[in-house]
């Protein structure tokens, strides 16, 4: 068994963790998930799932098929014949994180012909894994990063296992940076927060009254969050984005958000180098990095129990979503994309790594 030292914040005397099957955290943080949606989630377990899974066995479709279920794409495969492939850390493969897969090498290959450094290149995978893998809610890939890329969706984690595969598997190392994000910026609101809210109030006015239970019940759940300003919330209190090394430097990356999620939500457009913490609304600090995915298996388990029992509400809002990004695409279409960054400009917080890195200004 190979271990490997875990990096907290910058000390190096720090203990050792095991690449293939990471516990840190797993049950606290399952625990904190149930109790938090459990509550608001329980009438849609009862009201909404059986109707979910009758339609797709009327339609012909597996029980278990995704929402999204026609964004699968076909992938194809690099030969690995007589290629070296990097077993160094933050290079190799890592769980859910296979960087030597013959799909996430052929992809890599492409964008690295694309490409004319290791700057150029960690911009094409970042747009690529935020524009082209939507974000869904749905239990995790059985093939992690290669799943989730030939699904076309994902979670925030799936995204961030995405990421950091293709980075590893085009030379770029990359780890996992989980973050404590402590609460808004004084006196400001997360647009993406209010977004979700607008929603569970249209919930509550139609003319479903499942949807209309589950809409109060959601709604006093995120009141009840920003009361607290977010702290201690199991779904916002951490996060955990991807850090690529380029020229000596560790440059942080958070791929969840597609430009059309971004503008319809009222958020700034995610770009490699500046702050995503900022981007996101939120003050934080990193309290770990580490080369393997830093959540366990119970986590997946949980996910996985939810996303089962709860299949009706996630249709449900993994339609919303598809709606939001053709609305997003609009709006992108109709404002543009650099004027709507001059007017969230002042979200735009340069990292001190990034700067020496050719960063576009915003203008």
């Amino acid at each position: 068994m190979r271990w490997l030292p875990k990096e907290r914040g910058l000390e190096d005397d720090t203990p050792m963790v095991d690449i293939r099957s990471p516990k840190r955290n797993s049950n606290s943080q399952f625990r904190q998930i149930m109790q938090a949606l459990g509550p608001a989630f329980a009438p849609a377990i009862i009201l909404l799932s059986p109707k979910a899974y009758l339609w797709r066995i009327l339609a012909h479709r597996s029980p278990l098929s995704p929402t999204l279920f026609k964004r699968r794409r076909s992938l194809p495969k690099a030969s690995l014949n007589g290629r070296y492939l990097s077993h160094e850390p933050y290079l190799r493969p890592t769980i859910y994180c296979n960087c030597h897969a013959p799909e996430i090498i052929y992809l890599a290959d492409q964008f690295r012909l694309e490409s004319d450094n290791d700057w150029d290149y960690a911009i094409k995978i970042y747009n690529f894994v935020r524009n082209e893998i939507v974000y869904a809610i749905e239990p995790f890939p059985r093939r992690g990063a290669v799943g989730t890329i030939e699904s076309g969706y994902g979670f925030c984690v799936d995204k961030t296992n995405a990421l950091i595969a293709l980075a590893r598997a085009g030379g770029i190392p990359a780890r996992y940076c989980q973050f404590s994000t402590t609460n808004v910026f004084e006196g400001d609101t997360v647009p993406w927060v209010e977004a979700y809210a607008n929603r569970f109030q249209m919930w509550q006015k139609s003319s479903d009254w499942r949807l209309r239970i589950i809409g109060r019940g959601m709604s006093r759940r995120l009141d009840d969050l920003k009361s607290a300003r977010f702290q201690n919330s199991p779904g916002l209190g951490k996060h955990i984005f991807a850090e690529l090394k380029i020229n000596d430097s560790w440059i942080l990356a958070d791929p969840t958000f597609s430009d059309q999620e971004a503008i319809v939500n009222g958020m700034p457009l995610p770009r490699l180098g500046y702050d995503p913490i900022t981007l996101f609304g939120f003050k934080g600090t990193v309290v770990d990095r580490s080369e393997a995915f830093p959540v366990g298996r119970n986590f997946w388990l949980g996910r996985w129990i939810l996303c089962l029992l709860c299949r009706g509400l996630l249709d449900t809002v993994n339609q919303a979503f598809e709606e939001k990004r053709r609305e997003g695409q609009r709006l992108l279409d109709d404002i543009g994309e650099a004027d709507y960054m001059r007017r969230m400009r002042r979200f735009y917080i340069p990292q001190p790594s990034a700067i020496k890195l050719a960063l576009s200004p915003i203008p």
